[in-house]
């Protein structure tokens, strides 16, 4: 793309015999860094839009990369909605800061067919021979590190910032995960929510799980960005509801009060679609909407604020109950809080592991718990491993209870024996 900006065909091959190029003829002592850019909500775009303004777009932020560019080297469109660009570095952090004056320039928004569009772009770096040694291997390092910087929804990260485990090297996950999916080869497992005042079995959380059949075990942190990447999200979350409601078919016939709790990805939640599916699934299993508690992150916000409330709003009003995942690490603020229409918050799991030793995280519990009664949810706590977390969070008044010390997610069938085997003496001892 050195002379016309091509965002129609993807350019992968050319991008990689430039990788190559580029390392045969690298000064000694610098590294060869590259930085992807993903171009956030296009399928949203297009939905809203059209085709023909999303590709606009594209080819608009594309020109704009293009010219910052201009004699410091070639664009590359390596993807659907994604750039690729080398640059001469020294260091990650000055990779970093490359990829940010970038950005800071990329986002101002753009004028396409009358409509007034925000860009919103996420980055992800690698270099060599720092991360690899195979410059041909770098944009998928950089791929990696984009999919870091898109589950964890930070604007950029560096290959050297992920976890070891999360670092697959010329691994194609992605075409590995989408075959699985293709395949039917995912799978559920279930743990147990425990309702502390009556001492019962409340409900479980539906759990994604993927064995590859040449990596083994693969953290759903890890393989989720690629399905989202590949435009899957919604066979993704078809999946996941039929597929919990269908496995705990028997244990909503024995327990009429169970309820299956499903994770909602947050740039999922403004989909039009959202209300449809969810009702049909309830509708193929003939489950109650009371039977079915939708999981998400306060991130939603960040997504179509407006669409996202009424979405959940017109599914609570059904019956079916909305939690605030994962409370008080994202975007805890009570401006977000006060504005979704959830019945449920999850105290994350590391103020719960901490609480008992560290008396700031003992307080902070309090008070989320006391800040949900308030707003009139229920409250459950992630992350109880031990019988004196359980009695400290009965005492605060907290109504359910998950984690190890009940349970680890387990598959259907073995959910099943431990169900019928529960004894609450065991626990609240």
């Amino acid at each position: 793309m050195s002379d016309a900006l091509n965002t129609t065909t993807p350019q992968r091959s050319e991008f990689l015999q430039e990788l190559r190029r580029a390392a045969t003829v690298l000064p000694e002592g610098r590294a060869l860094g590259v930085i992807v850019f993903d171009l956030r909500r296009l399928l949203r775009t297009n939905e809203v839009y059209g085709d023909a303004v999303g590709d606009h777009l594209f080819q608009a932020v594309g020109e704009r990369l293009h010219k910052l560019r201009e004699g410091k080297g070639p664009v590359f469109c390596v993807g659907d909605g994604r750039f690729a660009i080398t640059v001469q570095a020294v260091s990650a952090a000055i990779l970093q800061l490359a990829a940010q004056q970038m950005l800071k320039m990329l986002e101002q928004p753009l004028d396409i067919d009358s409509h007034r569009l925000s860009v919103h772009l996420t980055c992800g770096g690698a270099s060599y021979p720092a991360h690899t040694s195979k410059p041909e291997t770098l944009l998928n390092c950089a791929e990696q590190a984009l999919s870091g910087a898109k589950y964890l929804r930070v604007r950029y990260m560096d290959y050297s910032d992920m976890p070891e485990s999360h670092r697959l090297g010329d691994w194609n996950i992605e075409k590995e995960v989408i075959q699985a999916i293709e395949q039917n080869s995912l799978e559920l497992y279930f743990q147990p929510k425990i309702h502390i005042p009556s001492q019962t079995v409340a409900g479980a959380e539906a759990l994604l799980r993927w064995r590859s059949p040449t990596r083994g075990y693969v953290s759903p942190e890890l393989f989720i960005p690629y399905i989202e990447n590949a435009g899957l999200s919604y066979e993704l979350q078809k999946w996941v509801l039929n597929t919990a409601l269908r496995l705990g078919r028997d244990w909503l016939d024995r327990y009429p009060d169970f309820a299956l709790a499903v994770n909602i990805s947050p740039e999922f939640v403004s989909n039009p679609e959202l209300s449809n599916l969810v009702l049909g699934a309830l509708g193929i299993w003939d489950a109650e909407p009371e039977n079915l508690v939708l999981e998400l992150t306060e991130t939603v916000l960040l997504w179509e604020r407006n669409r996202s409330i009424d979405n959940l709003e017109s599914l609570r009003v059904t019956g079916v109950s909305v939690a605030i995942d994962d409370f008080g690490t994202g975007y805890s603020s009570l401006e977000y809080f006060k504005d979704l229409p959830a019945n449920q918050l999850k105290i994350d799991k590391a103020f719960v592991f901490r609480m008992l030793d560290h008396p700031a995280d003992g307080d902070m519990v309090g008070l989320m718990i006391r800040l949900a009664h308030i707003f009139g949810m229920q409250v459950v706590a992630e992350g109880v491993e031990d019988a004196a977390s359980l009695h400290r969070l009965a005492a605060m008044g907290c109504e359910q209870a998950q984690g190890y010390y009940f349970c680890k997610p387990i598959p259907r069938d073995a959910f099943t024996e431990w169900m019928h085997a529960f004894d609450p003496a065991q626990y609240f001892r």
